[in-house]
């Protein structure tokens, strides 16, 4: 995973779709959080919301 991950971030670096100072293992500590949100009643628009601010959070600063 941690192999996988690296690559990911590493062309996603290169691409300039992604910040240079992004650490591939907290990219994928994030990602398993917004799978592990519970399926309550709001569960799944919480994880859109988790989504889209991590979205944010990677993208290269204009």
């Amino acid at each position: 995973m941690k192999q996988s991950i690296a690559k990911l971030v590493d062309g996603a670096v290169a691409s300039g779709d992604i910040r240079l100072e992004l650490d591939p293992l907290d990219l994928l500590r994030a990602i398993a959080g917004v799978a592990n949100i519970g399926l309550g009643a709001d569960g799944e628009q919480a994880a859109k919301r988790l989504v889209d601010i991590l979205i944010a959070g990677v993208r290269t600063r204009t």
